[in-house]
């Protein structure tokens, strides 16, 4: 397999981005509207956290390698985060929409996980 063909890859690089793209951003702010209240969060602080917060995800994902994932669930999962996640450090803000991609997004990772436990380790067949 190559190196761009597994999620976990493809996540450790958006985390590095969003990490780096919040020290770039450090003097930025990003406006977040929850009802009548505006919460004003620094940009730095943004990609610190999520990228920190996608950097556990990768390691879940390394640590839970040898059981039986669903691929597919997988790359949704990393596409929907990372979509979500560059799109809101680009734009500075957070709209409802990239909100609701990023939870459903989380969401399936944690199915994937429980479904992974459920289903067992990989078996390995090694013929010599």
């Amino acid at each position: 397999m190559t190196f761009l063909s597994q999620p976990k890859y493809i996540l450790l690089i958006i985390s590095l981005l969003v990490i780096i793209s919040g020290f770039l951003a450090g003097r930025s702010t990003t406006d977040i509207p929850l009802m009548d209240t505006y919460y004003i969060i620094s940009n730095f602080h943004i990609g610190v956290l999520m990228g920190g917060f996608f950097l556990l995800e990768t390691v879940l994902y390394f640590l839970t390698d040898n059981y039986r994932q669903w691929r597919s669930t997988q790359w949704f999962h990393v596409a929907g985060t990372g979509f979500s996640a560059l799109v809101a450090v680009v734009l500075k803000q957070t709209p409802v929409f990239l909100l609701a991609i990023f939870l459903l997004g989380q969401i399936l990772f944690i199915i994937n996980l429980i479904a992974g436990f459920i289903r067992g380790k990989k078996v390995l067949n090694h013929i010599p």
